[in-house]
């Protein structure tokens, strides 16, 4: 078999498709570069490494339901009377636990979104995860 170019034998896809590219007009070329960099640098964003695992599992970590329950009880009981002292020490540390949890998962959005080369807002869509932090 002739090689064609760049490893690439006649009669294999990516020499039929290269055979194609080369009648191309420079404008086609240009315009069939752009989509296949588009094609690539997607495919690229798709494979996490260990690194963008563990920032995306941060990301992704949220409050146990336990929490949650016992958070939005004291703030009901607090709309209907005052808090006890215990009431408002376990409220309040409630609420630094979520304030820990929403700046660690701030910390690991904005590493991933460096790592990725992607606006923070455009990461979170690209793996659908919700913008709104842990209340």
């Amino acid at each position: 078999m002739e090689n064609v170019g760049a490893g690439t034998k006649r009669g294999t896809p990516s020499a039929e498709l290269l055979m194609v590219v080369k009648e191309l007009s420079l404008s086609e070329l240009d315009d069939f570069v752009k989509k296949v960099n588009s094609i690539y640098s997607k495919r690229q964003k798709e494979i996490l490494t260990k690194k963008e695992a563990m920032l995306l599992k941060e990301i992704q970590e949220v409050l146990s339901n336990r929490v949650k329950a016992r958070h939005l009880a004291l703030k009901n009981i607090g709309a209907e009377r005052e808090l006890t002292a215990a009431e408002t020490e376990e409220l309040l540390n409630i609420i630094d636990s979520i304030d820990d949890l929403n700046l660690k998962r701030a910390k690991a959005a904005s590493e991933l979104a460096a790592l990725r080369k992607m606006p923070v807002s455009e990461l979170f869509k690209f793996f659908n995860i919700s913008q709104i932090p842990n209340v």
